[in-house]
């Protein structure tokens, strides 16, 4: 699992620090249906800009 994820600052690829809470974003609704999307955000440590 040698995923890296961008510094949202730098774009710089890091290895993952931990998870933000979890987020919610409301989607486009399909026929009669809300749809939300639910998840735990990804967070990075830069050397240049700390934890994001």
């Amino acid at each position: 699992m040698g995923e890296r994820w961008p510094c949202p600052e730098s774009g710089q690829a890091l290895a993952l620090f931990d998870h933000a809470e979890e987020r919610v974003w409301r989607y486009l609704d399909r026929c009669a249906f809300h749809t939300f999307l639910h998840a735990p955000v990804p967070r990075v440590e830069c050397p240049q800009h700390g934890k994001l």
